[in-house]
């Protein structure tokens, strides 16, 4: 799969500690639904005895067409008709429209390959770039559990 500067792919057990790198930054954590810095034990479990029986979720390391470089994780959930897509981009390609670039690319997908109807988003009451993003692209509030707000798009 890709996009006009990202390609996907799924991730693999070499990909562990760039994933567990990125995802340890307090700054990118904070916005989890369960905030923690996690370790290289912790991923490695999740992917080796839970990933691999959920066959509704796949992760994608989205790479830069132009240099090669990991430009960020992203991962999409379809369950039924819906999907739902989470992602991080690394510091350095942040703020370049790659998050906007990707979540489409994935929810593209979702509907031709998945035959999802609705896009489901669960973002922290203070992550401005993302509900930002939800914004952009069409996500409507539909409700809140503490600090996470709760979005619905129709496809």
């Amino acid at each position: 799969m890709e996009s006009q500067r990202l390609v996907f792919r799924e991730i693999t057990a070499d990909d562990a500690s760039f994933i567990v790198d990125e995802r340890s930054k307090p700054e990118v954590y904070r916005y989890f639904v369960d905030p923690h810095q996690i370790t290289l034990e912790e991923h490695m479990n999740w992917f080796r005895h839970i990933y691999p029986f959920n066959d509704k979720r796949t992760d994608y390391i989205a790479f830069d067409k132009a240099t090669g470089e990991r430009a960020g994780v992203f991962g999409l959930i379809c369950s039924d008709d819906t999907a739902e897509v989470n992602y991080l981009i690394t510091k350095q390609y942040q703020r370049r429209g790659l998050a906007r670039e990707g979540v489409e690319a994935l929810l593209d997908y979702a509907v031709s390959q998945k035959g999802c109807r609705k896009a489901t988003a669960e973002i922290h009451e203070e992550n401005i770039a993302s509900l930002s993003l939800a914004q952009m692209l069409g996500f409507v509030q539909t409700g809140r559990d503490g600090k996470i707000l709760i979005f619905e798009k129709q496809l």
